[in-house]
């Protein structure tokens, strides 16, 4: 049913169109399958800081039941890892972010939601 395809300018195929051909297809077989294998997501959830020892990356701290709309949170909570850690959300509702970083995509539509910024990201740099 999913086929990888080769696409003008490929040297092999490596395009991958799935059945459900939506980015849906794509992510919740993606996300499934991370957790089937012990990947934790935790949603609602705004990274305060990431937690260091000796140099490397050792978990998160979160504010958890975040509400972006207003800012508020119920607690904060440490999560610790063994195997890595991903935070993410999206930034494209960071418009400020986005005009100073990368111009070209200034103008664009962004379909995430309004709490989609790039506190994180602004973060680390």
């Amino acid at each position: 049913m999913d086929k990888v395809i080769r696409l003008g300018g490929h040297s092999a195929p490596r395009t991958m169109v799935p059945k459900a051909a939506s980015g849906g297809g794509i992510v919740v077989p993606i996300h499934n399958w991370l957790k089937k294998n012990g990947v934790q997501f935790r949603n609602r959830s705004q990274v305060i800081d990431l937690l260091m020892q000796d140099g490397k990356v050792t978990g998160v701290l979160i504010n958890c039941d975040y509400n972006w709309k207003d800012g508020t949170s119920k607690k904060e909570q440490r999560i610790g890892s063994r195997g890595g850690v991903v935070a993410t959300g999206g930034w494209g509702q960071d418009k400020d972010f986005i005009k100073t970083t990368m111009p070209v995509y200034s103008l664009l539509e962004c379909t995430s939601q309004p709490g989609a910024t790039a506190e994180m990201l602004k973060a680390l740099l």
